[in-house]
């Protein structure tokens, strides 16, 4: 299950990071993952940071699967046109960040990298 999760989550986000070049919607990524995984982003993005991080360990959700969600919500974020929705979007995307360094024994280069262009933006 979560090889089938990060395989969709790194497809949205490769679909995101592309999204430019080709006009793609990011409510077409969200629906996408609604469907394939039964995974509803909007949800998420409403919850409070506790609810959140306790529906991730719920779900058995390791780290590669958790910085993949934190790369597609930075995606998200990037791309709102609500100041409300991108706010939000990317305060979870960051909470992934902080989790992760937390609970990961190995630091990122690359998450650190993410959390200093979410400072530019």
């Amino acid at each position: 299950m979560l090889d089938q999760l990060a395989m969709a989550l790194a497809n949205a986000l490769a679909k995101l990071i592309g999204q430019q070049q080709i006009g793609l919607n990011t409510s077409d990524v969200k629906a996408d993952l609604k469907i394939e995984l039964d995974l509803d982003l909007d949800f998420l993005i409403h919850l409070s940071d506790e609810e959140l991080i306790t529906t991730l360990k719920n779900k058995r959700f390791n780290n590669p699967v958790i910085e993949l969600l934190s790369k597609l919500f930075f995606e998200i974020g990037k791309n709102e046109i609500s100041l409300i929705q991108k706010k939000e979007t990317l305060k979870k995307s960051i909470l992934f960040i902080h989790y992760l360094n937390k609970t990961d024994k190995t630091y990122s280069v690359e998450r650190q990298n993410l959390l200093n262009s979410m400072n530019i933006i």
